[in-house]
């Protein structure tokens, strides 16, 4: 889908969470390709719930809780935001029942060492 957008050459992209579903390795992979998106010219509007990855890509970055706007700032502000953190911790926490997928979600983290460390993961 991210092709066929680019075929029109847009100055602005549009993602409504490009990320959902797909193993951590593809995640990675598409946060690469926008990026690169990005420097090559295009403007884009990232819509994502992976609060470690959009955060890093991201020039300007708002929260949303509820249909307001409850934090913004650059990307590496909320990145390192404690409310934004511990919101990832919430999202561990529901996971934690599946040993896969709460494995899945560290692997893309950027909370593994802390979450390692803590619990003696390996």
């Amino acid at each position: 889908a991210i092709g066929r957008a680019l075929m029109s050459r847009p100055r602005l992209l549009v993602l409504d969470e490009p990320t959902m579903g797909l193993a951590p390795m593809l995640i990675a992979q598409i946060f690469e390709i926008i990026k690169k998106i990005n420097e090559d010219g295009v403007s884009v509007l990232l819509v994502e719930q992976n609060a470690t990855q959009a955060p890093r890509t991201a020039h300007r970055a708002y929260v949303l809780e509820t249909g307001y706007c409850v934090k913004s700032g650059t990307g590496a502000e909320l990145l390192h935001d404690p409310a934004v953190r511990a919101a990832n911790f919430d999202q561990l926490r529901r996971t934690a029942e599946d040993p896969v997928q709460a494995k899945a979600f560290l692997m893309k983290s950027s909370l593994i060492e802390s979450v390692r460390k803590a619990s003696r993961i390996t």
